[in-house]
């Protein structure tokens, strides 16, 4: 008898974004983001990309995206829990939660998540954004090795 288990390894980095309202206008350009900076979860360097204004489709304009990015030159399979800050109450809450997909460095570095991630409209106005802070959490879990 054989068993398969793979070896889960499990993380978060919290990303606070200052000075929200004056990253808007930024544009839908691919290189129209900023970057949290690099965080390292189970010998794997990441980083969140969050694009103010979108990314790249005109139906989301309306919305801003956010994604994990794998910085290493590596082939890794994992998931993620995007989630925002509550900031009366310090509780977050889940926006989109990925099934496990490769990240490949040469290619699909940086999970297509959603770039529908959340509506301005409905964020702006919300809990999740005080003093002109937004808050960002991505609770992530990868797979290590084959595990049999």
């Amino acid at each position: 008898m054989s068993t398969c288990a793979p070896e889960m390894k499990q993380g978060k980095h919290v990303f606070e974004i200052v000075g929200y309202s004056k990253h808007r206008g930024m544009g839908q350009a691919h290189e129209n983001f900023i970057r949290s900076r690099i965080f390292s979860i189970g010998g794997h360097n990441w980083s969140i990309r969050f694009y103010p204004d979108g990314y790249l489709i005109k139906a989301d304009e309306d919305h801003i995206s956010v994604y994990l990015e794998l910085m290493d030159k590596a082939k890794v399979r994992a998931s993620c829990d995007l989630r925002l800050v509550d900031q009366s109450t310090g509780l977050s809450a889940s926006v989109h939660k990925t099934d496990p997909r490769m990240f490949i460095s040469s290619g699909h570095k940086f999970a297509p998540q959603t770039c529908l991630f959340k509506k301005r409209s409905e964020l702006e106005p919300s809990v999740y954004i005080q003093d002109d802070r937004l808050i960002i959490v991505c609770c992530h879990c990868f797979q290590r090795g084959k595990g049999v």
